[in-house]
């Protein structure tokens, strides 16, 4: 999910430049806001996978964590539409 939230950033500035380019101020905004919530969204994905040491060793102490990683995890197949 990063590498297509990163892809479609890189995207959305070089639009910009486009814009720019060609003297469309409007457009270029609109993209502007467009890369700019991309980028918080890549932000608020980075922050949610990363895994702080207090983080590490709480859970290393947690006896339900411990638990759940012996459990097996089902296997669950997932669509994807459009």
């Amino acid at each position: 999910m990063q590498d297509a939230l990163a892809t479609f950033g890189r995207g959305a500035r070089k639009a910009i430049d486009d814009t720019i380019a060609l003297n469309d101020a409007d457009t270029a905004d609109l993209f502007t806001e467009i890369s700019r919530g991309v980028d918080k969204f890549l932000w608020m994905v980075d922050a949610h996978i990363q895994e702080t040491p207090a983080m590490r060793s709480v859970s290393r102490n947690d006896p339900l964590r411990t638990a759940s990683r012996h459990r097996p995890q089902a296997s669950v197949p997932v669509a994807w539409s459009d």
